[in-house]
């Protein structure tokens, strides 16, 4: 439970990510993602990754408001 715990506080939206990457693949919740989210809390402490997650996440997150242009694609 606290290594649950510190992955969230040390690599915020890295589940959030996994999860939409499952969502829009074929394979969801196989071992490859498993692999990719555990390199990723091991390495999120690199801005490039930090930084590009953040970015992800923000920009998945505008595209699903209910009144975007983006909501009926």
């Amino acid at each position: 439970m606290f290594e649950d715990i510190y992955e969230v506080i040390t690599a915020p939206g890295v589940d959030y990510f996994i999860g939409w990457v499952n969502q829009i693949t074929a394979d969801k919740n196989n071992a490859n993602s498993k692999e990719l989210r555990k390199y990723l809390v091991k390495h999120y402490a690199d801005s490039n990754i930090s930084e590009s997650i953040e970015s992800i996440n923000s920009n998945k997150a505008v595209l699903e408001i209910e009144n975007s242009i983006f909501a009926n694609l």
